[in-house]
């Protein structure tokens, strides 16, 4: 399990036992780059009960997000720094290539910015004007904007943000490191302002928060 995201209550429709048509209300998107078969995404609702999986086209997927409607999906591939692109329903809509990524290892949006956070080079990275790119092998989004993560959060796995903050998971020493990117602050440019360590956390893999904001809860995948 390498990827989480909360689409913030997304209803998908399954069919039941006696034709009789079941709601399942995802609220979280968590990808497997482990399952060489497909690479899956898989559904959870609210009290963890699965739902479908659907197959990806990425090779290696290292981190979901989603828009807050849940719209649309963004899954980053670590070995092609691919971000691809897949309706709610798990459909492929097209990639772009994320311009000056080493090796992204979790990726977060707050529908407007694509942040990916990137192992290779201890840094964050931010993309802007990627909502209309479909086709990588033409044109690509570049970082717009980015900053250098502390020293101490060596190996990220995870990342997520809501525009304002950046939450980064580190999965060696099992910490999250909370970043400033609020244009509104003196200093927004990726100002380490916490770090807090989870209790029982093993190896986290990804983390994510409710888009709606109407919660203060930040879940965390744990391999």
């Amino acid at each position: 399990v390498t990827g989480v995201t909360t689409p913030g209550g997304q209803n998908v429709a399954a069919t039941g036992t006696a034709s009789v048509l079941v709601k399942f209300k995802t609220k979280f998107f968590v990808v497997d780059d482990e399952d060489k078969q497909d690479n899956p995404v898989y559904q959870y609702d609210e009290e963890g009960n699965a739902g479908a999986s659907v197959g990806l086209t990425s090779s290696k997927p290292r981190g979901v997000t989603s828009l807050p409607d849940g719209s649309l999906l963004l899954v980053v591939d670590e070995d092609t720094d691919g971000v691809y692109r897949y309706d709610a329903a798990g459909t492929a809509d097209g990639y772009w290539t994320a311009g000056d990524l080493g090796k992204g290892r979790g990726i977060g949006t707050d529908g407007t910015t694509v942040w990916i956070v990137d192992k290779d080079n201890d840094v964050v990275l931010a993309y802007e004007n990627w909502q209309t790119v479909t086709d990588g092998s033409t044109v690509n989004p570049t970082a717009s904007l980015g900053f250098d993560l502390d020293n101490d959060n060596g190996d990220p796995s995870g990342l997520t943000t809501d525009g304002k903050t950046v939450w980064v998971v580190d999965e060696k020493d099992d910490a999250v490191y909370v970043y400033d990117i609020d244009s509104s602050n003196a200093t927004p440019d990726g100002t380490l302002l916490a770090t807090w360590i989870p209790t029982d956390l093993d190896e986290p893999k990804e983390i994510t928060i409710d888009p709606s904001g109407t919660s203060g809860t930040i879940w965390i995948v744990d391999k």
